[in-house]
């Protein structure tokens, strides 16, 4: 058992003491260099709005030049990217002539905003880190966070991603240095950028229940700590201590709810809540072949079932595996969902991925059951938390992305931080092989989103752009 899972006192008092390395800022400082050309790429090449920025970007300038009243209904989430956009330009607005432009809130502009939010990104995962493991993270183990492809690519595009990423990585690290009601403030700040955010506020609530029950892996020392039966204190009146702060948020969020009609704003009717189970099945699939260095050293196939049979016996093991692919396999085939944006815009990983794997035959997405079973079997080994703990993350995913009708990659991004933030440690060469793989997507990933884009028959003249 971790340091940090014996005691949060040992690993806060610790963890402030371990400053960054040399190695650590020079890795920042080569990051922000990569970062920030391709940021700069980006706005050179694509100059205009493009993709969902055609509605994020003139409702921050709407607000830039102070109408707050206009609102563009098919925005589904709330003005919190808007709002930040604005308090930058208000400050910026008296250095209008460093930028040569007679305002400073243009698509270049707006961009920057996440592009500061990702270097916050780089060290809150960063300090995240070093208070899960008690120790300096590794610049590999860091690299291999920053560059996670999906979220690097958004980096640099004017999407609410970024920023909602940073609000939520800031709630969890504040509640591992002990500050639940900062963690709290973090997390509501989170909701103004994307609602599901309050259900990730729900989970930092329950790893801080967790830890000071010292129950990742026994939901019977939950319970005992919860009704003060435990030898560590506890009891109804500890618990509704620790929970206020992270429930005061959840009761935001339900007024919220009430006062709106529902969680989305606008555009309702592509984003009705439906029961898309095998959503949690491609988000397995996805985390162990992105990460895929990370799972084959802690979870090689061969390894695993050798372990397993060790323990458990070939009769269990096979009966295991057997309930589990059956129930895997009833979801694929009764809550399969291919909503009509996945197939009709060839511009994103997900539609090729479908069209020429999930479409390529009938039999091709239940084949894939053996990697959603092997990426979830695997996963257990990777992550280094308790059971308990493993099975809240499992039911936040759930419930972030069951919902949800159409498979975008981008609702990952969260998740996979959380479980890579958690992961067990990997030797170097393994931690510089999942760097060199991250690297190898986004330079692939960002080279054709620039210099390869494409027309459509329906919008001659406009140039597409493959993206994720």
């Amino acid at each position: 058992m971790t340091a940090h899972r014996h005691g949060f006192a040992a690993a806060a008092a610790a963890a402030p003491a371990q400053q960054p390395t040399a190695a650590l800022w020079a890795a920042f400082a080569a990051y922000t260099a990569v970062s920030y050309a391709v940021l700069q790429q980006v706005n050179g090449e694509v100059e205009s709005p493009y993709m969902d920025e055609i509605f994020h970007i003139p409702q921050a300038q709407q607000y830039c030049q102070g109408y707050f009243a206009d609102w563009d209904p098919k925005l589904t989430t709330p003005p919190g990217l808007y709002l930040v956009s604005t308090a930058m330009h208000s400050a910026l607005t008296v250095f209008q002539k460093l930028w040569g432009i007679d305002s400073p809130c243009t698509v270049a502009f707006l961009r920057t905003t996440n592009w500061l939010a990702s270097l916050c990104v780089f060290w809150l995962a960063a300090d995240i880190r070093r208070h899960v493991t008690n120790r300096q993270p590794t610049v590999g183990e860091i690299l291999g966070l920053a560059l996670y492809p999906v979220a690097f690519f958004f980096h640099h595009m004017y999407y609410t991603d970024t920023l909602s990423l940073a609000l939520v990585l800031a709630c969890y690290a504040m509640r591992l240095r002990g500050r639940p009601w900062m963690a709290a403030a973090c997390g509501f700040a989170a909701l103004w950028l994307r609602q599901t955010n309050v259900i990730w506020v729900a989970f930092v609530g329950l790893t801080a229940l967790l830890h000071d029950a010292n129950a990742e892996d026994s939901l019977a020392a939950l319970f005992r700590w919860v009704f003060g039966r435990s030898s560590g204190q506890g009891g109804l009146r500890a618990t509704l201590q620790i929970a206020l702060p992270y429930a005061l948020v959840g009761f935001a969020f339900i007024v919220f709810v009430l006062h709106n009609g529902g969680i989305v704003l606008g555009d309702k009717a592509n984003h009705a809540a439906v029961l898309h189970f095998p959503q949690a099945l491609y988000f397995l699939g996805f985390t162990a072949a992105i990460s895929l260095p990370t799972f084959l050293w802690h979870a090689a196939p061969h390894c695993l079932w050798r372990t397993a049979v060790q323990r458990h016996g070939i009769p269990r093991t096979l009966l295991c595996l057997s309930l589990t692919a059956a129930l895997m396999c009833i979801a694929v085939h009764r809550y399969t969902i291919e909503h009509a944006f996945l197939l009709s815009d060839n511009r994103h990983y997900a539609f090729y991925v479908w069209k020429d794997v999930f479409r390529r035959h009938w039999a091709a997405r239940y084949v894939a059951v053996v990697g959603y079973v092997w990426a979830a079997w695997a996963a257990t080994g990777v992550v280094r938390q308790g059971w308990v703990w493993q099975a809240g993350l499992l039911g936040c995913l759930a419930a972030v992305l069951v919902p949800s009708p159409l498979l975008e990659f981008r609702y990952f991004t969260v998740g996979w931080f959380f479980v890579r933030m958690h992961a067990r440690r990997v030797p170097n060469a393994v931690q510089w092989a999942e760097v060199a793989w991250m690297a190898a997507i986004n330079a692939m990933t960002v080279w054709v989103f620039l210099r390869r884009p494409f027309l459509w028959p329906s919008e001659p003249g406009v140039a597409q752009r493959f993206m994720w």
